[in-house]
């Protein structure tokens, strides 16, 4: 009887630590199993998030090249119709300068009677060449502030 319960003891002790084993081995196998998988699911995120970046850093790059593009063909512009704004009024007041220049020296004032010709007025004074060339640098710097404020409007407009 000893024998039986010892083997029955024997027994109930192999069960027990054949459970125990198992419960062991099936733990650290799904931990090792569950780290794996969630560590297999780290990296796809982590590769799906490097690549956004990649994508918006791409973007950003290609909008501020664009940007600087359109910048430069606004600046260019802007040059351009500087340049052509203070040579239209540098012209204008050497034109009038000749034109004052000439009227006063073929002596064409007209009376405000109509009744003929005024006498000629004398030569045209320094100061009104200095008044012309202040004249078209008025111009010259309202013409270029005008450009200044539609390049700026251009600017502007697409970044709202």
């Amino acid at each position: 009887m000893e024998t039986k319960l010892l083997f029955v003891l024997a027994f109930i002790a192999a069960l027990l630590i054949g459970g125990w084993w198992l419960d062991e081995h099936a733990y650290h196998s799904g931990l090792t199993a569950g780290k794996a998988e969630v560590q297999t699911a780290w990296d796809q995120d982590k590769a799906a998030i490097e690549k956004l970046d990649e994508a918006a850093i791409a973007k950003a790059n290609k909008d501020r090249d664009d940007a600087l593009a359109t910048n430069e063909g606004i600046q260019n512009d802007l040059q351009t119709q500087l340049a052509t704004a203070r040579a239209l009024n540098t012209d204008l007041a050497q034109r009038l300068r000749a034109y004052e220049i000439s009227s006063t020296a073929r002596g064409n004032s007209v009376s405000e009677a109509r009744g003929g010709p005024d006498t000629p007025t004398a030569a045209v004074n320094a100061s009104l060449g200095r008044l012309d060339d202040a004249t078209a640098a008025a111009l010259s710097e309202c013409a270029a502030n005008r450009t200044n404020q539609i390049a700026l409007i251009g600017e502007i407009v697409p970044q709202l």
